[in-house]
């Protein structure tokens, strides 16, 4: 089963930012809205199948991160971290 998971943090400090809104989306097929844990951390694997996909991080005091493409493969869980 594929899957996604990493941490968003501070561009500036790497502090993690905790309940930041993380986005994956493959385009009009899916699109799931994820947020971070009190450490920064996102985790994702139900839903989501093999093929590329676009994340981003937002949170208000922040900026948005740029999209960042990523592609899953099954057996596989790839790590992204974010930083805004």
């Amino acid at each position: 089963m594929p899957g996604v998971w990493g941490y968003v943090k501070n561009a500036d400090t790497q502090a993690a930012i905790k309940s930041a809104t993380v986005t994956v989306t493959n385009g009009s097929l899916f699109t799931e809205y994820l947020y971070t844990d009190s450490n920064g951390m996102y985790y994702l694997t139900k839903g989501i199948s093999e093929g590329p996909y676009n994340l981003t991080a937002a949170k208000t005091g922040y900026t948005t991160s740029n999209p960042f493409l990523l592609t899953t493969t099954a057996g596989t869980t790839t790590r992204k971290d974010i930083f805004s």
